[in-house]
């Protein structure tokens, strides 16, 4: 699209050589002033010179990341001030513009970099210009569960409410209450929120695979006594069947869960079924 902004700016200020010089001449003969044309042509031509000189500021941005991840996979790690330099470019951008990807590419950056904090503020910024993005919400609340030494603040835990309202099935949030419930030594929870969570990865995933083993993980310190408790201590039948009125694709997924009557609304167990599956009893 930069060349776009590029002619753009080229043919106007062509245009404005070509009419002021005429209206300059005229008015040297005929003492019309050429302040008119230039009132309008000038603004033009400066919009045409923004939007270029802001869209090549993208492109040797988007050129400059093209050549760092090239020369990470040859296997030439780019230098901390390769990547330093790269960065400042995006955040310069970033307040230039104001732009949601901007600031979402920073914050997963300083996320991978350990700096939380830093990486809840840029994801605010994302979050404000995007106010309807639960994926957003979501980082924004891993951000900060992480920031704050891995509790479940309030900030938090409302943040996990609205994307959960939205999007239940968000895996960045059932991953983080994964976590949380494990840190308390609630294995089974933990089990039931990342299996949540890996229904809703490709299963060859690093991500995939990294809840897998944390899922194994919960197992073995729940043992195998504790599960035989947790399956045996009580058992409730129920069939779950789909109104005939309501016409979705067979692979649609469908998870029947169980709560206690009191205390926290995290599942006690989790069976997760297909339409294709129904009726069924669980």
């Amino acid at each position: 699209m930069w060349w776009l902004f590029l002619g753009f700016a080229l043919i106007l200020g062509c245009l404005s050589l070509i009419v002021l010089g005429r209206e300059f001449r005229q008015t040297l003969t005929s003492g019309r002033p050429a302040y008119i044309v230039t009132l309008f042509l000038v603004p033009l031509l400066g919009l045409g010179l923004y939007y270029f000189i802001g869209a090549s500021q993208d492109v040797r941005i988007y050129d400059r990341m093209q050549q760092l991840l090239a020369q990470s996979a040859s296997g030439d790690e780019p230098s901390a001030d390769q990547r330093e330099a790269l960065m400042e470019s995006i955040r310069r951008r970033a307040e230039q513009i104001d732009s949601v990807d901007y600031w979402y590419l920073i914050a997963n950056q300083y996320m991978g970099e350990g700096n939380y904090n830093r990486a809840v503020e840029s994801f605010e910024r994302a979050s404000a210009i995007a106010p309807e993005d639960t994926a957003i919400k979501a980082e924004l609340a891993q951000a900060m569960f992480l920031a704050s030494g891995n509790r479940l603040t309030p900030e938090v835990q409302e943040l996990i409410t609205e994307v959960r309202a939205l999007n239940p099935e968000n895996v960045t949030i059932n991953g983080l209450l994964g976590i949380a419930a494990f840190q308390v030594e609630q294995w089974q929870m933990a089990i039931n929120y990342w299996e949540l969570a890996m229904a809703g990865l490709p299963p060859a995933s690093r991500e995939a695979q990294a809840i897998g083993s944390s899922i194994e993980a919960a197992r073995s310190m729940l043992g195998e006594d504790d599960m035989d408790q947790v399956e045996s201590s009580v058992a409730i039948q129920v069939d779950v069947s789909l109104d005939p009125g309501v016409e979705v694709d067979p692979q649609t997924r469908v998870f029947v869960f169980a709560r206690a009557s009191e205390g926290p609304a995290m599942p006690l167990a989790v069976e997760r079924l297909t339409v294709a599956d129904l009726p069924a009893q669980v």
